[in-house]
């Protein structure tokens, strides 16, 4: 009997990780089944990068240290969804959602989930131009993770998200 193939899955983020999740996830994934990679599109945090190289994560930065460097962002990050042949390029966060899923449409990435860590922050706000790149992200995404039922029900009555491509996943650690 063949083995599968190991499913490519790039976790593409901010620049650090405060929360845990990560290392968490780089030290726990089932590596029979998944290749796990991390990218970030600001500069990488020199720890998060040293812990999840000796785990054996391959990881990528795009180097953005400002927006007006996200263009250039995107490209690098459009090349190494292709030289790495991710099949699963899964976005955390505002603005490595809106550059990600830009670049992975782009770079023809096969299935695109965004993890949504918030819910009404920019309705409450006002800030109406980030609420349409919140809808833009919904679109691009074939997969929108939830954090919780609220937000769930944020994005699909208030931004217009198909019910069916929301998935409550209550945060674990």
């Amino acid at each position: 009997m063949a083995s599968r193939p190991r499913i490519s899955v790039l976790h593409f983020t901010e620049a650090d990780d405060t929360s845990g999740f990560f290392p968490q996830l780089g030290k726990w994934h089932d590596r029979g089944r998944y290749r796990m990679l991390l990218g970030t599109l600001k500069p990488m945090a020199p720890w998060l990068r040293a812990f999840m190289e000796g785990e054996g994560i391959g990881c990528a930065s795009c180097g953005a240290r400002t927006r007006a460097g996200y263009p250039l962002a995107m490209l690098r990050l459009m090349r190494f969804l292709r030289r790495e042949r991710v099949d699963i390029l899964h976005t955390h966060l505002f603005e490595p959602s809106a550059v990600g899923l830009l670049a992975g449409v782009l770079a023809g990435t096969p299935a695109r989930v965004m993890t949504r860590h918030y819910s009404n922050y920019h309705t409450r706000i006002d800030k109406r131009w980030h609420v349409r790149v919140d809808q833009l992200c919904n679109r691009m995404s074939q997969a929108i993770i939830a954090v919780s039922r609220h937000t769930a029900d944020h994005i699909v009555h208030e931004e217009g998200a198909p019910r069916d491509k929301v998935h409550v996943v209550l945060n674990g650690i």
